[in-house]
């Protein structure tokens, strides 16, 4: 695999990312302010945050297999989002650095 060039594949690419990322973002930020101080929240934040972190991998990994020409960068990125999600569970089934009460 030759190294990916940084940026992307096209407008409506950065577009689609930028959007997500943001809604993802807020979606996060909502589901922490409402588990503050024991709040409805506070035992589904973990699951909130590595559903985003899958969505938004997943979108990329998407944009890599459709647009890259001939690139098996989309491979990488499958690797890359599953040591991510992997490292998550792990931190906050371990309570890792108190991420979890």
């Amino acid at each position: 695999m030759e190294k990916k060039k940084k940026g992307y594949h096209n407008e409506q690419h950065k577009d689609w990312e930028i959007k997500t990322s943001g809604v993802l973002m807020f979606i996060i930020l909502i589901s922490f302010m409402m588990s503050v101080d024991g709040g409805v929240m506070r035992d589904a934040l973990p699951y909130v945050f590595i559903v985003c972190i899958i969505l938004q991998n997943a979108l990329r990994v998407y944009w890599e297999w459709k647009f890259s020409d001939g690139s098996k960068e989309y491979i990488r990125m499958i690797i890359t989002m599953s040591y991510m999600v992997v490292f998550f569970i792990t931190a906050f089934a371990t309570n890792f650095y108190w991420a979890v009460r």
